[in-house]
C-alpha cells in the first residue's frame, strides 16, 4: 500500500499496540476536508483500524473550519501586507 506523509499506518498501529485503546479519533491535519480525508482515511486509516479491533471515529472537518485557525491564517496575512 502507498503512503504518504507521517505517521504511516503501520507506525500509528504500533504505537496504539502498545497503549491499547478501546477506540480512536482520526482527525486530519488539513486546511479543507475532502477527497484526501474519504480516499485516505475513512477509505482506508478507519477500517484498518476497525479490522485489528478498534472502534476508529473521523472528525470531518478540515483546520480552516476552526475559527481559531482562520484568525491565524488573517494574522499571518496581514502581517505580510504591511
Amino acid at each position: 500500500m502507498y503512503e504518504e506523509g507521517y505517521p504511516t499506518l503501520d507506525a500509528t498501529l504500533a504505537q496504539l499496540k502498545e497503549t491499547r485503546p478501546k477506540q480512536v479519533t482520526l482527525i486530519p491535519l488539513l486546511l479543507v476536508c475532502g477527497n484526501h480525508t474519504k480516499e485516505d482515511i475513512v477509505g482506508v486509516w478507519k477500517p484498518e483500524m476497525e479490522k485489528v479491533g478498534y472502534q476508529a471515529n473521523v472528525r470531518m472537518q478540515g483546520l480552516g473550519e476552526q475559527p481559531a485557525i482562520r484568525k491565524l491564517y488573517m494574522e499571518h496575512i496581514e502581517a505580510l501586507l504591511k
